[in-house]
């Protein structure tokens, strides 16, 4: 059975966590080189920029290529680069996603040569960005940054304290649930079957640190094993990671009741007995739903089963986290799929306790380089009980949406990204960047 996890771990979501780089240390920096200013409490922001202006009458100009998007209203959201030249930038819109500025900390004071920006947005003015080494490992941590005004000024915190035990750090994931509250989680170098973490709490809006969790605490045994797959905290206290698949067949989460200090690994219930008895399951990230709700893809590869691809599962709970439901995600295309060169993404997405969206992506190599794409969208209406298509649309890609019609996608199609937007739920999509 454990052959097949590393073939199951790229079938799983992966969109609130990086994927851990190769870690090697990177060499030190060069004299000269700016280095990240560490302000004192109460400092003025650092860094100004203009806010993009809305255009009139908009013509589709051509966004720059984007890794990530969250849209918050009809007109505001946020984008981080992904072209060589612009991963460690920041992007917000004001109209809609037809022009996009340039809204990040200025770059010759935050960001170290070579490295990019991983972004936590909570709304539409407020944001945090931190910066790392996309190839290699970091000697220490780095500072995050905060704006409170949509981009105009930056404001770096404290950087977290490096220990000396650890000889590397990489970018894994930064959530706050609220102005004040957030969680950064760095890993390291892994090891023996171990992949272990550095978790940092910050109880105002990232200006100071306090380690929470370091790779020798036995408190957390099973979070510091590989493969974990994003980051939730829903309050103060109870906090999740997803486990993407690894050592350990069964599906879990990751769980803490107090704030990020200590950590225990729960098993889900089987949904199928005969299927999880003999599958290797993991999962994606994990989504709020609200009012302590959470919904949770797993997928299961079940070696009897004539594909090589994962049956999907949804999970739900509305204990916050502490007791779980599952029941098959849509598994018509499951039968039908090529049995050779297909890798198959299973991404979900909820906006409130009702509307949710289920994401199958599929990049089928044995049709050329590059592979012939498609992507099958879901929609739910009454919390993930029921699924109806929306399309069936011949790129994959991002997706954000803000309400039950309004939606945005990064889409990819070879090495060409674009960005479209749909006004009914999935089912139509338009260019918002010939």
């Amino acid at each position: 059975m454990r052959k097949y996890l590393t073939f199951l771990i790229a079938l799983i979501i992966i969109s609130a966590c990086t994927v851990l780089p190769g870690l090697k240390p990177t060499p030190a920096r060069e004299a000269g080189e700016v280095e990240i200013p560490t302000p004192v409490a109460g400092n003025t922001p650092t860094s100004k920029q203009p806010s993009p202006e809305p255009q009139a009458s908009p013509v589709g100009k051509a966004a720059p290529p984007f890794a990530s998007l969250r849209m918050f209203t009809a007109d505001t959201g946020w984008a981080v680069g992904a072209s060589p030249e612009a991963a460690d930038q920041i992007f917000r819109t004001i109209d809609g996603g037809y022009s996009w500025a340039y809204a990040g900390p200025a770059q010759e004071e935050a960001i170290p040569e070579g490295y990019r920006a991983h972004a936590f947005f909570l709304d539409s003015e407020r944001a945090w960005v931190t910066y790392y080494p996309s190839n290699a490992s970091a000697l220490g941590p780095s500072s995050v940054w905060h704006t409170a005004d949509g981009g105009v000024s930056w404001t770096p915190g404290f950087t977290p304290h490096k220990d000396q035990n650890v000889p590397d750090y990489a970018f894994e994931a930064l959530f706050f649930t609220d102005a004040l509250n957030g969680w950064l989680m760095l890993a390291h170098s892994p090891g023996a079957g171990n992949a272990p973490v550095s978790l940092f709490h910050s109880e105002d809006a990232g200006v100071h640190w306090v380690t929470l969790l370091n790779p020798f605490q036995g408190q957390a045994d099973r979070l510091h094993t590989c493969c974990r797959a994003g980051m939730l905290f829903l309050d103060a206290l109870n906090g999740l990671v997803a486990y993407g698949g690894g050592p350990y067949t069964s599906p879990m989460v990751h769980v803490s009741r107090d704030g990020g200090y200590s950590w225990n690994s729960q098993e889900l219930p089987p949904a199928d007995e005969e299927v999880f008895s003999r599958a290797a399951c993991g999962s994606g990230p994990i989504s709020s739903l609200g009012e302590n709700r959470l919904a949770l893809a797993v997928a299961c590869f079940d070696s009897e089963r004539p594909a090589p691809i994962a049956i999907p599962y949804l999970y739900l709970s509305e204990d916050a986290g502490m007791s779980w439901r599952g029941a098959p995600l849509p598994d018509e295309l499951v039968q039908s799929a090529p049995l050779s060169r297909l890798r198959r993404e299973y991404r979900l997405q909820f906006i409130d306790t009702q509307y949710g969206w289920f994401f199958v992506q599929d990049e089928d190599w044995d049709q050329g380089d590059p592979p012939a794409v498609r992507t099958h969208i879901y929609q739910s209406q009454d919390g993930g009980l029921t699924w109806v298509e929306k399309a069936e649309v011949d790129w994959i890609g991002e997706f954000s949406f803000i309400d039950p019609m309004n939606g945005w996608a990064i889409t990819r199609l070879g090495n060409n990204l674009g960005l479209l937007r749909t006004h009914d739920g999935g089912g139509t999509w338009q260019p918002l960047n010939p």
